[in-house]
């Protein structure tokens, strides 16, 4: 009885796949560039033989799409055999066409001027109001059919000029008073303020009235201080649940709002993720009630004339709880373009006042993904701050943002 023939399997002997990861060896030497000689005499020399300059390629024509004519024997097509040139001349009523658009006043073709084939260029102009202004289109160039349409584009250019010189800007400044101080009449009284509201109107909602007006200056005080204006994706009180459950009770947002006014963004980072991001921390109902007041002394302090600083700080430490995770992106903010607003009175005249100061940059947050990994460092759940004075270096850099305006 015979056997079957067994066929040897030939195949990896491992039960796993191997991978070397020896890195070969760097080269001994430096690397080296060596002049190969080359003969030109083991290449082909092309030559060109009659009867492939005679040969005429076939060339696939379709008469449907306006190609009749035969492209490789060109020159008989342009000029014919012994044929003349048929070539018609230019009507003379056609020659101002290819004219060069002259200057005003310079004579033009046929005894006309500049001026008046810009005055007919211009009447020919049709009134596209619809037609939207983009990119392609000049924005130095009149679109409108009206008869003073380039002379208004100028005086507006002129117009909108901004001296940015010291002297202008506090011209500039003055001239804004002139409204509010201009007389009726030669020795009559400066208009008063409130006949001046009732002669305000809102440029959207004309039947609003303004009832009061407030005086607005920048806030030297704190001046030197750089502020960021922070912007969430979604609300950051509370989570999805909490929001449609204090919706249905009608639950107050005012403790929130107390804690989210005090909140601490830290910057973290973890060994297993080489990515940047923010933690946001809220203060307890406590701490947020203890922070709140001494705002309201410090408000009060520098509503009598005290400075800032002139209000003693206990070195209580305040206690912060983690709430989520945030990515972020930033953008600094254009010269006066965001600004923050603090409404107190002025301490030598106790006049409600209005005080601004700029805004350095925007920071945009967005809620991080959780990335759980073996090793991943403990997450800080709780920061216990203490508040401190602004040490030398602080106080240095405060001083010349300050001087820099000329504080």
């Amino acid at each position: 009885m015979s056997q079957p023939v067994h066929k040897k399997k030939f195949g990896s002997e491992f039960l796993c796949k191997t991978r070397y990861r020896n890195t070969l060896p760097l080269p001994p030497f430096a690397p080296k560039l060596l002049a190969l000689p080359s003969s030109s005499d083991r290449y082909i020399k092309y030559q060109s033989t009659g009867l492939t300059e005679t040969t005429a390629n076939e060339l696939i024509l379709d008469n449907q799409w306006a190609m009749p004519i035969d492209l490789i024997e060109m020159h008989e097509n342009y000029f014919g055999e012994g044929r003349q040139s048929n070539r018609r001349g230019l009507d003379q009523t056609d020659e101002h066409l290819l004219s060069v658009p002259l200057r005003a006043g310079a004579p033009g073709v046929n005894g006309t001027t500049a001026g008046t084939t810009g005055m007919l260029s211009r009447s020919r102009t049709p009134a596209v109001s619809w037609l939207r202004r983009t990119e392609y289109i000049s924005s130095e160039t009149p679109t409108g059919a009206g008869k003073g349409a380039g002379k208004d584009s100028g005086a507006r250019r002129r117009k909108m000029a901004v001296d940015n010189t010291r002297d202008g800007q506090i011209a500039a400044i003055e001239k804004t008073f002139e409204r509010f101080l201009k007389k009726s009449d030669k020795g009559s009284s400066p208009v008063s303020e409130d006949d001046f509201l009732s002669s305000l109107k809102h440029p959207t909602k004309p039947d609003l009235k303004a009832v009061e007006s407030i005086p607005v200056y920048p806030d030297f005080s704190i001046w030197g201080n750089s502020y960021t204006l922070v912007t969430f994706d979604v609300d950051p009180e509370m989570s999805n649940d909490q929001r449609v459950q204090s919706l249905e009770q009608g639950t107050s947002r005012q403790p929130t709002a107390q804690r989210s006014s005090n909140a601490l963004i830290k910057p973290m980072h973890d060994a297993n993720d080489p990515e940047t991001w923010l933690g946001y921390y809220l203060p307890d109902m406590e701490t947020a009630k203890e922070i709140n007041k001494k705002k309201r002394s410090r408000a009060a302090n520098a509503s009598a004339g005290l400075g800032l600083d002139d209000d003693e700080e206990d070195a209580k430490e305040m206690s912060f709880i983690h709430q989520r995770d945030y990515t972020y992106s930033t953008m600094p903010c254009a010269a006066l373009s965001q600004l923050v607003f603090t409404f107190r009175d002025v301490p030598e005249s106790k006049q409600k006042a209005a005080f601004y100061n700029n805004m350095q940059s925007k920071l945009m947050l967005r809620k991080k993904r959780v990335k759980r990994y073996e090793d991943d460092d403990p997450q800080i759940t709780h920061i216990d701050v203490t508040p401190r004075r602004m040490n030398s270096d602080e106080l240095a850099a405060k001083r010349d943002s300050q001087e820099a305006i000329g504080l």
